[in-house]
């Protein structure tokens, strides 16, 4: 049921799970969530995505935890296998040597 005093809550879950997933559903129905799922993004949603980042609307650096060297990528992969729980993106540069 629509609350008009709440405003629009929906949770869209963009991910493939290694294991069950344990969600509250109680928590979700108390708060009048909305959860919509998928397995993987539309063609629309890059489009998307890139022009918010052009309107300067998501800032992605934040998104970046540590960038490596072409020559360094057995480093990077290293550095996300001992943290996995805080690494949020590596990038290898392949144009420095």
């Amino acid at each position: 049921m629509y609350n008009p005093y709440l405003n629009d809550i929906a949770i869209v879950l963009v991910a493939v799970f290694a294991g069950m997933a344990e969600v509250d559903l109680a928590v979700a129905n108390d708060h009048e969530l909305d959860i919509k799922s998928t397995m993987m993004y539309r063609h629309d949603d890059y489009i998307d995505g890139i022009r918010l980042v052009n309107e300067g609307k998501v800032h992605l650096k934040p998104l970046i935890s540590k960038t490596f060297a072409f020559k360094d990528y057995l480093k990077a992969y290293q550095y996300i296998d001992d943290n996995r729980e805080t690494t949020m993106k590596v990038i290898i540069n392949v144009s420095e040597k």
